[in-house]
């Protein structure tokens, strides 16, 4: 029977941040009765999970601790890509094509030799995998739509593994400070730079020993509307599932078929009485370098060439990096903290047609490295009268304009705009607290001006007379 998308009735809890066990629907491919409420359910929340993939929990088991010696054992190895997030994790990465090709091919297959066998096999696991999940789509895809075939036959699909250290001082909490619902998100909420990407139920292992651990949670966390309301949950995955996420790039860069929104997530460590090292295994299905943009109309060649471009800033710790940005969200995180930009005011010029708005100057004019935008900037022939230094964050190569409505490192981009993320369960259930403790004093204080009121009998006139 297909597992329901409904709340269970247990909190996950991950350091002061609650949130909501979820089950995410499960679907078998060889299934044709499971392809509508899939098709249905990726409409829904852009994410599902599959089932009864041939042999796919022992492919992936045997590459990711392959890849995890490999961390281990050779902690310098330039193949290896190093990063410190907002909490203090430690995240370590292992990027490949999935052909299995990478700039630091010759140092892992002298290095980490087993990494390189168990990579080749789970990108064959992968792409089979993929490949059905496409054709099961396109079967109720219009016939107008682009070929999600083709771009999971011959896209230039990325294979990540990463290992997340949790920094020493997260594993001593302090029993006598009062919860904060502010404790940062390990990683931020984001949406992909990609089709979809494809992943599973991480693997844990004590960061001292390397042994491997038992820990419930997924540390994954979605930002979903559910029943109308807009919650944080952390779904269970399991580990014979392969989990698919909608990316930013099934909607802009094509029409496949079918409107699947991306998915808003983030990732949160647990916390515990020793660090722990989360790994995690996902897929980017990209484009081939051929195919053109929808809404940009370049090549995405041309798009990955301009997307390298914008991260080579001194800023950027992978700023050598070229192709591997293209598997995530652009600046590694997406992240306002880490995308701040100069914000220019645009506004149409005299020599402007009349219906050019401040607007449309504001979008074209704010993304230096797309070209298409650039010659638009120039065509609307928009003037810049003010510019304001760290006024908006990067979304997609383009400087937008900071909210008003909630504090800036909160701000999380979707599509070129940005968003305010809803507040996890922890967070409303303190704000519901301190709301009624003001509440309770501002009682308390009324009382005693009324009895004050009402009896003016002062403190000596109580006291007895002293003969």
């Amino acid at each position: 029977m297909l597992r329901s998308f409904v709340a269970a009735a247990t909190v996950a809890i991950v350091g002061v941040r609650a949130f909501e066990n979820y089950v995410l629907p499960s679907y078998d491919l060889n299934l044709d009765t499971d392809h509508p409420p899939l098709v249905s359910s990726l409409a829904t929340h852009g994410v599902a999970a599959l089932r009864n993939i041939a042999g796919f929990a022992a492919t992936r088991e045997a590459y990711a601790h392959a890849a995890f010696a490999c961390m281990r054992a050779h902690p310098t190895l330039e193949a290896l890509l190093h990063k410190q997030l907002e909490d203090g994790t430690d995240r370590t990465t292992i990027s490949t094509n999935a052909d299995g090709s990478t700039a630091f091919g010759a140092a892992l297959a002298t290095h980490c030799p087993a990494v390189v066998t168990t990579q080749k096999a789970y990108a064959a696991l992968l792409q089979t995998a993929s490949l059905q999940l496409a054709h099961v789509l396109a079967a109720s895809a219009d016939a107008s739509a682009s070929s999600l075939v083709d771009v999971v036959a011959r896209g230039q699909h990325l294979d990540h593994i990463h290992a997340y250290t949790s920094p020493p001082s997260s594993v001593f909490p302090s029993f006598f400070s009062s919860p904060s619902p502010r404790r940062p998100l390990s990683l931020d909420m984001h949406t992909d730079n990609g089709m979809f990407l494809l992943t599973s139920a991480p693997f844990y292992f004590d960061a001292a020993t390397g042994a491997p651990q038992l820990e419930d949670a997924s540390g994954l966390v979605l930002q979903l509307a559910v029943d109308g309301v807009t919650k944080q949950v952390m779904p269970r995955l399991t580990c014979d599932e392969l989990v698919v996420m909608i990316g930013e790039g099934y909607a802009r860069w094509g029409s496949y078929g079918h409107a699947f929104p991306a998915v808003l997530h983030a990732m949160q460590m647990p916390e515990g009485h020793r660090p722990m090292t989360r790994l995690f295994t996902g897929r980017m299905v990209l484009l081939p370098k051929d195919t053109t943009l929808a809404q940009s109309q370049m090549s995405f060649g041309d798009y990955a060439d301009a997307t390298t471009r914008f991260v080579r800033d001194p800023r950027d710790d992978d700023a050598t990096r070229t192709l591997s940005v293209l598997g995530c969200p652009v600046g590694s995180t997406m992240l306002a903290s880490d995308l701040s930009c100069t914000l220019g005011i645009w506004a149409p010029s005299n020599a402007s047609d009349v219906s050019t708005t401040k607007e449309m100057c504001m979008h074209a004019c704010n993304a230096p490295n797309m070209k298409k935008e650039v010659e638009t900037c120039a065509a609307l022939k928009c003037v810049r009268s003010d510019q304001v230094m760290d006024g908006g964050t990067v979304c997609w190569m383009l400087c937008v304009p900071h909210l008003d409505t909630c504090a800036v490192p909160d701000q999380v981009c979707v599509d070129q705009t940005l968003v305010c993320p809803a507040p996890s369960a922890t967070w409303q259930f303190w704000n519901i607290v301190a709301y009624a403790a003001g509440v309770a004093v501002a009682i308390w204080a009324l009382v005693l001006l009324w009895q004050r009121c009402t009896n003016p009998t002062t403190q000596a006139e109580k006291a007895p007379l002293l003969a």
